[in-house]
Order: C-alpha cells, then sequence, then structure tokens
C-alpha cells in the first residue's frame, strides 16, 4: 500500500508534512517551504539525512557524519570496548574525551555521544 503522510499544525504559525516508510520511519518532511529527506541501510540506521551522510560500524555506533567540507565533517572515536572517546573534525580540529580508572564500567557523557540530536544542539554551534 502507499506509505502514510501526515501532518501537524501549530495554530496558524507553523504546519509539517512528513511521510514514513512500511515500517513507520519518517523519510522525509516538509515545512515552510523546506524539504528533508531521510535514508536508512540495510540494517535500519538512518544513512543520509538531507545532504548529510552518516556511517556506522558493526557495533551500531555512529563513526562520522560527513556534508563535504572541512569545517562540518566529523569522524568519531571509540575505544575497543566501545566507549566514545572523541572527535576529529575535517579541519583537524576535534575533541577527546578522558577517562578517569574510578570512572564507572559502560560511563558514557549522553551530551557528548555523538547522535543527530545533540549534534545539532552541541556541534552544531561548534562548541561544547
Amino acid at each position: 500500500g502507499k506509505a502514510p503522510k501526515y501532518t501537524i499544525r501549530f495554530k496558524n504559525a507553523w504546519h509539517a508534512d512528513f511521510s514514513y516508510d512500511e515500517y513507520g520511519r519518517i523519510i522525509g518532511f516538509e515545512s515552510a517551504g523546506s524539504k528533508m529527506t531521510l535514508e536508512y541501510g540495510t540494517h535500519g540506521r538512518l544513512v543520509r539525512y538531507g545532504s548529510l551522510t552518516l556511517e556506522w560500524d558493526s557495533g551500531d555506533h555512529l563513526v562520522s557524519m560527513k556534508q563535504g567540507g572541512p569545517t562540518f565533517d566529523r569522524e568519531y572515536l571509540y575505544h575497543d570496548d566501545g566507549r566514545f572517546m572523541g572527535a576529529t573534525y575535517g579541519d583537524g580540529a576535534g575533541y577527546r574525551m578522558l577517562y578517569f580508572s574510578g570512572c564507572p564500567d559502560g560511563f558514557v557523557n549522553a551530551a557528548f555521544q555523538p547522535s543527530i540530536d545533540n549534534f545539532l544542539y552541541y556541534e552544531g554551534k561548534d562548541q561544547l
């Protein structure tokens, strides 16, 4: 069948139209004349968000986000145990996470874990 499409409206000030695939994942939205397309890979991971390309490793870690420019591109680093270790930007800058011997196993700071949401909030401002 045809994939569902929904519209969300906020009073008369804002609205967005969302399109979904047969798995219920958002594959596109349009708001204020802007359109965004999303694509998913074979394992259901988001691999394209508009002009942004995302790459994942076999451990389900986001390892890079690229948009074709050194000031935007990011590569993410992980320790062998899966802990997030930092990021390197396309222009050579970046940051590293420091873990001390007293850190509990599995400790991560969600604010620094790479994802679309915190990328737009933290790294999108180019400051942490």
